[in-house]
């Protein structure tokens, strides 16, 4: 799945569980921006895991060394 398409997914709410943890990780190999706004949306996810997951990596800045690039 190609990054444009990742992103669309998510938003259409169609991503797997597996997918929604590991950008909630900042793990996903997508561009610093989009890892941003993707870990906004999902800090309204309906799973509390991924949420919590979104939450921990905002607050605790991994990966957001590269945002300013």
């Amino acid at each position: 799945m190609d990054q444009g398409n990742l992103k669309q997914v998510m938003l259409a709410g169609k991503a797997s569980t597996q997918a929604r943890m590991l950008i909630a990780g900042g793990l996903a190999p997508i561009p610093s921006g989009e890892l941003l706004e993707l870990l906004i949306f999902l800090l309204e996810d309906a799973d509390p895991e991924v949420r919590t997951s979104a939450a921990k990596t905002l607050t605790t800045g991994t990966r957001m060394t590269s945002l300013s690039s």
